[in-house]
Parts: structure tokens; C-alpha cells; sequence
């Protein structure tokens, strides 16, 4: 088993490894599209800011990532949370940690994401990690391949 890493907010040096994750068309049909100036104005505001994009990991190769908006608001959007290795336990693992380090800030009553209904081990794993609450959105994405799509609206409560 890996030994436990914690979140961080990204810098430069992930860039390459998170950017080839969101650029693989291999995903296109369940992530979305991110403008590398949004990921460039998340690391320079930190934490101050309603992006973030956080990283789980060594600098450079980290494990997992999570893109975040609505930070500014009690309740911010997990837009993208992505895991480098798949079917190794890794987002089972990684996911909690970065639910535990967002409850952690003392800012936030909830988070909340959307997955495509077909995408069933991400629907799993988030069920597992406390997301209980969910609507179904019939039509409710567009993916990068053009294809319309029901989605799940998730979320984990803090409170």
C-alpha cells in the first residue's frame, strides 16, 4: 500500500501531468475541457480565490488532482477530480483526504459534483466516500465528442 500524501494546492511543475490527464481523449466523453488560464489564475491565487486546483502527491508527479470552483461560496463544485493511475485503490484512497482537507478549512458546508450516469465506478466510489445526496439531470452535459448525456448531481455535507 502507498504511504499517505496529502492535498496541496498545485504549482507549475504538475501542470504537464494534470493538463495530459484533461487533454486525453480517452476521457473526452466524462471531463471537461479546462482553459489553461483558469488552471494558471487558481495557482496564483491559492487559496484566496473561487478556483482551485489542488494536487495530491510529489510536485511533478502527483497521484490525483481535483479542479474546484465556487471556492468563494459555501458550497464549491469538484468541476474535475482525476486519478493518474486507475483500478489501483487510489481515488478510494485520495478522495476522502481531499473531502477530510476541504472540511478542514472551516469555509465550506458542503461540495458537490456532477458524473455522467454511466460512469458507474466513479458513481461508486463517490457514494462510498460520503456523497449522499443526488438528483438525476436528464440532458444534462454536452462531453468533449459532442454527445448529450444524463448526469448525476452529488453532494457531501459537512455538517
Amino acid at each position: 500500500m502507498t504511504a499517505p500524501t496529502s492535498w496541496r494546492p498545485a504549482v507549475a511543475a504538475d501542470l504537464p501531468v494534470v493538463g495530459g490527464f484533461l487533454s486525453d481523449p480517452e476521457f473526452f466523453d466524462r471531463v471537461a475541457a479546462i482553459p489553461p488560464a483558469l488552471l494558471d489564475q487558481a495557482m496564483a491565487e491559492g487559496h484566496a480565490g473561487p478556483f482551485r486546483l489542488l494536487c495530491c502527491g510529489p510536485i511533478g508527479t502527483p497521484e490525483a488532482f481535483a479542479w474546484l470552483s465556487g471556492c468563494d461560496t459555501p458550497g464549491p463544485k469538484i468541476e474535475e477530480f482525476g486519478v493518474l493511475e486507475r483500478g489501483r485503490g487510489v481515488g478510494s484512497r485520495v478522495l476522502p483526504q481531499l473531502l477530510a482537507h476541504l472540511e478542514g478549512q472551516g469555509a465550506f458546508a458542503f461540495v458537490w459534483l456532477k458524473v455522467v450516469v454511466a460512469n458507474i465506478p466513479a458513481i461508486r466510489l463517490y457514494r462510498a466516500s460520503g456523497f449522499a445526496r443526488e438528483w438525476r439531470v436528464p440532458a444534462g452535459w454536452i462531453d468533449r465528442n459532442g454527445y448529450e448525456t444524463d448526469i448525476l448531481r452529488m453532494e457531501h455535507d459537512f455538517t
